[in-house]
C-alpha cells in the first residue's frame, strides 16, 4: 500500500504543477500556420531590404544622411528575416534537432537585430525633427560622418548590451523554448521572466515612446508653420493684386514723342518702342505726336527687328513692308494745318 501510495502523490504533484503553466504551444496545425507565414515574411523580407540597401549603396543621389539609417534598418530587417528559417524548423519539430548552440544563437541576433530596427526608427524620427526645425548650418555640423557612424553604432550597442549582459549574468539564458516551440529564451529558468522584462522594458518601452513624443513635436510644428504661411497668403493678397494692376496700367500706357516726324513712304517711326523698356500686346495702341500731325500705329508686333541708318530710325527690310500697311496718318483737328496725304 504505502509503495502505491508514494507514486500517485508524484503524480498529482506532477499534474498540479502542469496545470499552473500558462501556455504551451502543442497544437501541431497552428504551428504549421505559424510556419508558413514566417516562411512568406522571409520571402519578402529579404528580397524587399535587400533591394533597399542595394539601391541606396549603388546610387549616390541617395547617399544622404537619412538614407543612411535607412540602410542600417534595412541590415537588421534582413538579419532578423534570415533568422526565421530557424525558428520554421523549431515550430514543426518536437524539440530543437540541432545542436544548442546554433539555437541560442540565432536567439541572440535576432533580438538584437529588432532593438537596431527598434532604435534606429528613433534616430530616423530624431534626424526629421531636427531637419525641420533647425537651420541647414545646425544640421550639417551635427550630421557629419562621425557622428552618424557613432549615431549607427549606438543603435546596435544598445540593444546589443541588453540582451547579451543578462544572459551572461545568469539572469536568463538564450535557447529553445519548450513552451513556445521557438528559438528565443528558456523558459525552464525561473528567472527568465525578469530577463524578459529587462529586456522589453529598457529597450523596446523608452525607444517607443521617445519615437512617439518626436513625430508628435513634428506634427505640432507642421500644423504652426501651416497656420502662417495661410496667414501671410491671406495677407498678401491685396499687394499681390496692386502690383498686378500697376503692371497693366504700365504695359497699357503711352509714350510721346516730342522729335518732329514726316510721313512718307521710306520713313517709319519706331521712337516709342525703341526708348520703352514694356512690350506693347498687339491691341495696344501707340501714339506720337508731332507739330504738324499725329500717327497712330496698330498692332505693332513685339519682336521686330530694328536698324539704325544714319539720324533716321527704319525697319529692317523683312518688317518695314509688315509695318507700312499698319500706318494710317490722322488729320490733326486744327483748322490752320492741313492733312498731308499718304505716299
Amino acid at each position: 500500500m504505502e509503495g502505491n501510495i508514494i507514486p500517485t502523490t508524484m503524480a498529482i504533484i506532477t499534474n498540479r504543477s502542469s496545470d499552473t503553466d500558462l501556455f504551451v504551444f502543442e497544437d501541431y496545425n497552428q504551428r504549421i500556420a505559424i510556419a508558413v507565414i514566417l516562411c512568406i515574411v522571409f520571402l519578402v523580407g529579404s528580397i524587399g531590404n535587400t533591394l533597399v540597401i542595394t539601391a541606396v549603396v549603388l546610387s549616390r543621389k541617395l547617399r544622404s544622411s537619412t538614407n543612411w539609417f535607412i540602410v542600417n534598418l534595412g541590415c537588421s530587417d534582413l538579419l532578423t528575416c534570415l533568422c526565421l528559417p530557424f525558428n520554421v524548423v523549431a515550430s514543426v519539430s518536437d524539440g530543437w534537432p540541432l545542436p544548442g548552440w546554433i539555437c541560442a544563437a540565432n536567439s541572440a541576433v535576432m533580438w538584437v537585430c529588432l532593438g537596431a530596427s527598434v532604435t534606429t526608427l528613433a534616430f530616423i524620427a530624431f534626424n526629421r525633427w531636427y531637419l525641420l526645425t533647425k537651420s541647414g548650418t545646425q544640421f550639417q555640423k551635427l550630421y557629419t560622418t562621425r557622428n552618424i557612424c557613432f549615431m549607427l553604432l549606438s543603435a546596435w550597442m544598445y540593444p546589443a548590451l541588453l540582451v547579451l549582459v543578462p544572459h551572461f549574468a545568469g539572469l536568463g539564458r538564450l535557447g529553445y523554448s519548450h513552451k513556445f516551440k521557438a528559438c528565443g529564451q528558456d523558459n525552464s529558468i525561473p528567472t527568465s521572466f525578469l530577463y524578459s522584462l529587462t529586456a522589453g522594458a529598457c529597450a523596446i518601452i523608452p525607444v517607443f515612446i521617445v519615437t512617439v513624443v518626436i513625430y508628435v513635436r513634428i506634427y505640432i510644428f507642421v500644423s504652426r508653420q501651416s497656420k502662417k504661411m495661410n496667414q501671410l497668403k491671406i495677407a498678401g493678397e491685396p499687394q499681390a493684386r496692386g502690383i498686378d494692376n500697376v503692371n497693366v496700367e504700365m504695359s497699357s500706357s503711352e509714350f510721346v514723342s516730342n522729335e518732329p516726324s514726316t510721313l512718307t513712304s521710306g520713313m517709319t517711326i519706331t521712337q516709342s518702342r525703341s526708348t520703352s523698356n514694356l512690350d506693347t500686346s498687339p491691341s495696344t495702341e501707340t501714339d506720337t505726336s508731332n507739330e504738324t500731325g499725329k500717327l497712330r500705329i496698330e498692332n505693332l508686333p513685339q519682336n521686330t527687328p530694328l536698324e539704325m541708318s544714319g539720324n533716321q530710325p527704319r525697319l529692317s527690310p523683312e518688317g518695314t513692308k509688315a509695318n507700312q500697311k499698319r500706318l494710317r496718318p490722322i488729320q490733326q483737328n486744327s483748322p490752320d494745318n492741313k492733312a498731308r496725304p499718304h505716299c
